[in-house]
């Protein structure tokens, strides 16, 4: 009777799974229309919002008693505590260098620059620029003028940026109008010492600009002023260019350094715009988690405690329909983040490893689906059906599924025809499987391994991707990321004590 109630119990919790995998489709269809129609709106900065960070300033001299505009007078972290500013822009004839007698003292500045990466402290390039619009807000990279620094090389160079994807800008040269625009560049360098990429350079910067920079229609640097700047940094891998870690746009206000104020002053802030497209990465980081982080390994370890379940299947039905809720997340996770790339104007899969793989995990489900529906018979001949201990709910089991036999389903995984799925106790007839039967699930189980370590993956390298995009303010990889695996730990250590205490009490069935 106690068996009974429990396959009762079993059958109304079964019947609600399925409700909510068909409903599945229709919500999330519902959810990607809804997200997805921000995108198609015509506004380049996609409602993005600043916020505003408080610049720090040096000091005045003890044994001058005034600013030494030789040194950094202004610091910003960009990213707290992973990307920080320092500057200072002064006349060269307050610069006391070495090579004013070669400068216009009277009319021109230089800015001395130095960015600070500290990303998962390893090398990074950086870069540093002047997009062509000021008013900006997102989408600003094409058209900037840039210092991009890679400690690989030790040096830096200043490059026109003519598109997102590698390969696409010019070192700036004669016949160039980014060098008119950004100024002229000096002892740039990129250095990695102790976990630490910099990149410093000072740009000599001419007032007036000439007419060449009024025809254009650039933003043009100019001292004193204020202006909108853009910065990436990204892995150093040789090239100065891969996907980005982090990018961004800010405003500073740039005055000239004197022996009595230092041109950063005590109010001075910067304006940072929000990255775009929060809500749909946020949306795309939720699909994927609960694919990869819960019903994936949900679909595995009901194959694995397929013993430790009630009979007739029961553990075949979680199985595909935990698969299939999976692929529906992930399809729909994919689809959000193909709709931003192409409403940002970017290509997707050229560089990253996430997006790469990210591509191949979806190709690999679509053909670990497409095999799980074409999986061949267990046995090579169908036998006549037998009572067995799901006989007394069988009839009211059929009628509410029309999709699966209950005997066939508890048998097709196991190899064995419907006679062998009797009741526990009863003597079962083995029937050897087919050839084909056998290297199916070879593949079957190789590719959902695989599947899951790539899901596992892409969710751990997603959420250091979401914190680097949306920082400062995202928590996600230092409360998402310890979270995540710790759930995915204490599942694993339950399967794994259950499928042990299964085993060990040899009786094929938890009491």
């Amino acid at each position: 009777r106690s068996n009974v109630t429990s396959n009762k119990a079993l059958l109304v919790a079964m019947r609600a799974f399925r409700a909510a995998a068909g409903a599945a489709p229709t919500l999330l269809l519902a959810l990607v229309a809804l997200w997805a129609l921000p995108l198609s709106t015509a506004a380049d900065d996609d409602g993005a919002t600043t916020a505003s960070i408080a610049a720090t300033s040096a000091a005045a001299s003890d044994a001058g008693g005034g600013f030494d505009c030789t040194a950094y007078q202004g610091s910003v972290d960009i990213l707290p505590g992973k990307l920080t500013l320092e500057y200072v822009a002064a006349r060269s004839s307050d610069r006391n260098a070495t090579d004013t007698a070669d400068r216009d003292t009277e009319t021109s500045f230089d800015l001395r620059v130095r960015l600070t990466s500290r990303l998962r402290n390893q090398e990074s390039y950086i870069g540093f620029g002047l997009p062509s619009n000021a008013e900006c807000a997102t989408n600003c990279m094409i058209g900037a003028t840039s210092v991009v620094g890679a400690p690989s090389t030790g040096t830096a160079r200043m490059l026109h940026l003519e598109g997102y994807e590698a390969g696409q800008y010019k070192s700036v040269g004669d016949g160039d109008g980014g060098a008119l625009t950004i100024g002229e560049l000096v002892d740039p360098r990129s250095d990695f010492v102790d976990g630490e990429s910099t990149l410093s350079f000072t740009l000599r910067i001419a007032e007036g600009g000439g007419d060449e920079v009024e025809k254009s229609g650039h933003q043009r640097l100019t001292v004193p002023g204020r202006h909108r700047f853009i910065w990436a940094v990204g892995e150093d891998t040789g090239p100065f260019f891969n996907d980005h870690f982090a990018r961004g746009s800010f405003y500073l206000e740039l005055n000239p350094c004197t022996p009595t104020d230092n041109g950063v002053g005590d109010k001075i802030v910067l304006e940072v715009p929000e990255a775009p497209y929060r809500r749909e990465w946020t949306s795309h980081a939720v699909l994927a988690g609960l694919a990869w982080g819960g019903l994936a390994p949900a679909a595995v370890a009901a194959s694995v405690l397929r013993d430790a379940l009630p009979p007739g299947g029961v553990w075949y039905k979680i199985h595909f329909y935990a698969n299939i809720m999976g692929a529906i997340f992930t399809l729909a996770a994919f689809g959000l983040s193909v709709a931003v790339y192409a409403k940002a104007g970017r290509a997707q899969f050229k560089g990253g490893t996430h997006q790469i793989l990210g591509l191949v995990m979806t190709i690999l489900l679509g053909v670990q689906v497409f095999f799980g529906f074409a999986r061949p018979p267990a046995a090579p001949k169908k036998q006549p059906k037998e009572v067995n201990d799901i006989g007394q709910t069988e009839g009211t089991e059929n009628a509410a599924n029309g999709t699966f036999n209950d005997e066939e389903a508890a048998g097709e995984e196991n190899g064995t025809t419907n006679e062998e799925s009797g009741p526990q106790g009863q003597t079962k007839t083995q029937t050897k499987k087919p050839l084909v039967r056998v290297l199916w699930e070879i593949g079957h189980r190789l590719a959902g391994l695989a599947l899951l370590g790539i899901g596992l993956y892409q969710c751990h390298s997603g959420l250091g991707l979401y914190d680097n995009l949306f920082a400062p303010g995202s928590n996600a990889l230092s409360v998402g990321v310890p979270v995540f695996w710790g759930w995915i730990g204490t599942f694993t250590a339950f399967v794994a004590a259950v499928f042990a205490r299964t085993k060990l009490s040899g009786r094929g069935r938890l009491p």
